[in-house]
């Protein structure tokens, strides 16, 4: 129960990872509004990677409209050691490292059946250094396979967004989202002063049960942002 209230309570920037208040609409940190991720596809990630517009790409663990999760913890269950699923969302360094090791496996696999890794021989310098230079990067694109997978199924896959051109937010919202940014800041400056008024007094967390400085009349955790009273 207490964890599903904490859950609504916070929310954090897909941009720079801060700690917002769920009903925030601005990141005070980076200034992102959040009403723009409704507007975000990975179609446009894509397109803006492709030409060069890191700034304008934002990798998010929220699968935009046009990922589908399951096509593609599918796509990485059965083809995920090619690469196929970071290819399918745009993440071209990955993908190609896949590639590369699954081709480096297939070589090696090659090498054994022909014999020219016979057991007699892959045990000299050269050719123990050739071997295990096909069979490391093989290994971790194994592993990076493994996680990618368990990552699409938990939530936590990152798909490179960005703003599509072709859904409008107006100059209204936008000018809006940035006098409640402003707001925001005035308002955190004013609780800054207050605070430094307040006492701060050490307490025991009955929720995770780690020792925290809380100022007066806080009930939330900043270790584990859970209640206080457990």
């Amino acid at each position: 129960m207490i964890l599903n209230m904490n859950t609504k309570l916070y929310k954090y920037c897909p941009r720079c990872n801060k700690r917002a208040p769920k009903n925030q609409p601005v990141c005070e940190r980076c200034g992102l509004i959040f009403l723009r991720m409704e507007k975000v596809s990975n179609r446009a990630g894509k397109e803006a990677l492709e030409k060069g517009e890191k700034n304008k790409v934002i990798f998010d663990k929220t699968l935009p409209k046009d990922v589908n999760k399951w096509r593609l913890f599918f796509l990485a269950l059965f083809c995920g050691w090619f690469g196929l699923q970071y290819e399918k969302v745009g993440r071209k360094k990955l993908f190609y490292y896949l590639l590369f090791s699954f081709c480096l496996f297939v070589l090696f696999t090659i090498f054994l059946i022909t014999n020219i890794f016979s057991t007699s021989i892959i045990y000299e310098k050269y050719w123990a250094f050739l071997a295990l230079a096909m069979i490391l990067p093989s290994s971790f694109g194994l592993i990076i396979w493994f996680f990618s997978v368990l990552q699409i199924l938990t939530n936590t896959f990152k798909v490179p967004v960005a703003i599509d051109e072709n859904i409008v937010i107006n100059d209204y919202d936008i000018k809006i989202a940035g006098e409640i940014l402003s707001d925001v800041k005035s308002n955190r400056t004013e609780n800054n002063v207050k605070n430094t008024s307040r006492k701060k007094n050490k307490v025991v967390c009955k929720s995770c049960g780690r020792s925290v400085w809380v100022f007066e009349g806080e009930k939330i955790c900043p270790k584990c942002d859970e209640n206080l009273e457990g």
